[in-house]
């Protein structure tokens, strides 16, 4: 009896599994079926199932980058007061261009079994999923669908194995698929048969071909609500310069950056807030996901939700050593003096209800006479939507916290209740 190797392979690691596997011809060999086949890393498969799951729309964004300048003053270690202008890459969303229909097509080999009723995979083999955006959002359209990431009509992109594993009673051991770079997907449709022709290559170079002639199981996996919703966030507010007292050194007043104590960027998608000093580890990609930060201004005794990108000058503007690294390039519109109600609010329901136009504004919200509950509208760099219903707003203390012998300001706390439309994949039309 013949045995062939399979490859399974991870992001970046490639790992041999040894697999004995019968064959069924005179010679132990299975013959290939070419209208029911996958080819990965060079090996070759039977395919025996299809399913065809429908998600929901994609939302296609128009993402503009830009430059934002940060100009200020600032005074040099000589003294002097030297007038700066710091370029930071940023980027906005330009509006919602469109919409198009979401649709994975999965192929299975023999291995793996599907079982409708409870929804679950399971078993081993060789998978390729292709995530295909639809020009028709009530439909998987017909047609060639190129590689791209960016959501817009007739484009995919996916992942493939020649060994994965589905385990659904212990995900521990569940194997990770490789992502696909680049290829073609062909579909055709005639009544209840598809046919689909692939032709990808994997982020290591390797290739993913093959063509499944016959039916797709169909699987509508929708998320009903399309909001986010999250009930409670508390995120505590920051100032350009606190004064803080050095206890350990005979009580020595210094000014200093708001960094290390507050918790001031929200990461809207969860909901998660962090702070300064958090964020320094952040790559790139996370620091794009930060939407929204919050600010104080002891002297107006006001507070005031603003973006990311303006942020970066409240916390290190001036300190050279930090300049390079900490930057949030998301430019949010944020309207503080919204007329929205509370009641408007609760109505916020499903993707549609997002229908509102978010005005930028630099208002910042008194906290010697704001109203409460009071709604802040927002639209983030990545156009995702949103508002948020403050529910309570502590008071600011000169001296509160002590964090290692030194003694911070406590500046004020907000509570509020979050709402979001569902993130779309970060894409970008341009």
């Amino acid at each position: 009896m013949k045995k062939r190797i399979r490859f399974l392979l991870f992001a970046g690691l490639t790992t041999i599994i040894f697999s004995a596997c019968e064959k069924d011809d005179d010679d132990g060999v299975k013959e290939i079926d070419p209208n029911k086949m996958i080819s990965v890393h060079g090996l070759e498969f039977n395919l025996e199932m299809g399913i065809l799951y429908r998600h929901n729309n994609i939302r296609v964004v128009d993402r503009v980058d830009y430059t934002w300048y940060d100009e200020y003053i600032f005074e040099n270690e000589n003294g002097d007061l030297v007038n700066y202008s710091d370029p930071i890459d940023a980027y906005a969303s330009n509006g919602i261009t469109g919409r198009s229909g979401s649709y994975m097509i999965a192929l299975y080999e023999e291995g793996v079994k599907y079982e409708p009723h409870t929804e679950r995979k399971f078993g081993n083999g060789a998978v390729v999923c292709l995530q295909m955006a639809s020009g028709n959002t009530e439909k998987l359209e017909p047609g060639t669908y190129q590689y791209a990431e960016n959501g817009a009509a007739n484009t995919f992109f996916g992942y493939a194995a020649s060994n994965y594993n589905f385990n659904p009673l212990n995900y521990n051991d569940v194997s990770v698929p490789i992502r696909l770079s680049e290829g073609i997907v062909t579909v055709s449709q005639s009544g209840e048969k598809y046919t689909i022709d692939f032709d990808c290559k994997t982020i290591l170079g390797s290739e993913v071909k093959g063509k499944y002639v016959g039916h797709l199981e169909y699987f509508d996996d929708r998320i009903t609500g399309d909001v986010n919703h999250i009930e409670e966030v508390s995120m505590i507010s920051a100032q350009d310069t606190i004064t803080v007292n050095s206890i350990w050194a005979g009580n020595y007043i210094n000014k200093c950056p708001d960094y290390v104590v507050s918790t001031p960027l929200l990461i809207t998608s969860e909901g998660k807030t962090m702070n300064g000093n958090a964020t320094e580890s952040l790559g790139e990609i996370d620091k794009r996901g930060i939407d929204l930060t919050l600010m104080y201004d002891d002297k107006t005794n006001s507070i005031k939700f603003v973006s990311p990108v303006i942020m970066r000058g409240t916390f290190w503007r001036g300190l050279t050593y930090h300049i390079d690294e900490i930057r949030y390039p998301c430019h949010t519109k944020v309207s503080n003096n919204s007329s929205f109600s509370a009641e408007e609010f609760d109505k916020l329901l499903q993707d549609e209800d997002f229908d509102f136009s978010v005005t930028e504004d630099d208002a910042s919200i008194s906290l010697d006479d704001v109203v409460l509950p009071k709604v802040v509208l927002f639209e983030t760099g990545n156009g995702i939507k949103g508002a948020l219903k403050i529910k309570s707003i502590s008071e600011y203390k000169e001296w509160g916290k002590i964090v290692s012998e030194v003694q911070y300001p406590d500046n004020p706390e907000v509570v509020f209740e979050l709402k979001t439309q569902v993130a779309p994949s970060l894409i970008k039309v341009k």
